[in-house]
């Protein structure tokens, strides 16, 4: 007896709309997850937010410029290192209150404006480069980094531009901004209206700032 093939059966209308919403929705989670991982590496930073580091600056401001003024004006013995600058009485206290990990002075920068250098009396930039004890003038006169705390909050590895990096910079007199840029001594940097995304060409070992106040300034770092 032979038996006779059942064609198969026909989708309902009903079944086709549901698949077709199923469907639709799917694509939309793939466009969303899709839009938020470009977000995510090349847009975004994932580092605390500039409002977030702006509040604790402003909170905490005269932490903020007793911890420069300190560190500025330690006078370490001769031998010895900088470092101990922490040791002064008080000073751990306000590097908590302020969140703040450590404050060193930005070797990268060494070239100190002529009108600074006349703070302490030097005249000109010679007198200055050929002097034996040059980095007491960087840690005194030089640009300052405070990273704050806790640091890996701050810094993060990413897909698109390695090791990134916020913190606060704090210039000894207000430095100047020409066309959009930040020069100090014979350095020039970008300054951006938002640290919570990547700025456009960023280039590795770049750092872009935005300003708090006339001496200081927030920065994002690209990673060296």
């Amino acid at each position: 007896m032979q038996v006779e093939a059942k064609a198969p059966l026909a989708m309902s209308n009903g079944d086709w709309e549901v698949r077709k919403k199923y469907i639709i929705g799917a694509l939309l989670l793939s466009a969303v997850a899709a839009l938020g991982l470009y977000l995510l590496v090349f847009v975004r930073t994932g580092l605390p937010s500039d409002g977030e580091m702006a509040d604790r600056f402003w909170k905490h401001e005269k932490e903020f410029n007793e911890l420069a003024r300190r560190y500025r004006d330690f006078e370490e013995p001769d031998g010895k290192s900088q470092y101990l600058w922490r040791s002064q009485p008080g000073t751990a206290e306000l590097l908590v209150k302020a969140g703040i990990y450590q404050v060193v002075a930005d070797g990268s920068t060494p070239s100190i404006p002529v009108r600074v250098l006349e703070m302490n009396g030097w005249r000109i930039a010679e007198d200055y480069s050929s002097n034996q004890d040059s980095y007491k003038y960087i840690d005194r006169y030089g640009v300052l980094k405070l990273t704050p705390y806790p640091r890996r909050k701050y810094e993060r590895l990413t897909i698109a531009h390695s090791l990134v990096w916020k913190g606060y910079r704090n210039f000894p007199v207000e430095p100047r901004v020409v066309n959009g840029q930040l020069r100090w001594g014979n350095s020039a940097s970008r300054i951006v209206d938002s640290l919570d995304r990547f700025p456009s060409d960023w280039k590795t070992g770049e750092c872009v700032y935005k300003k708090l106040d006339a001496t200081w300034y927030m920065h994002l770092c690209n990673g060296h």
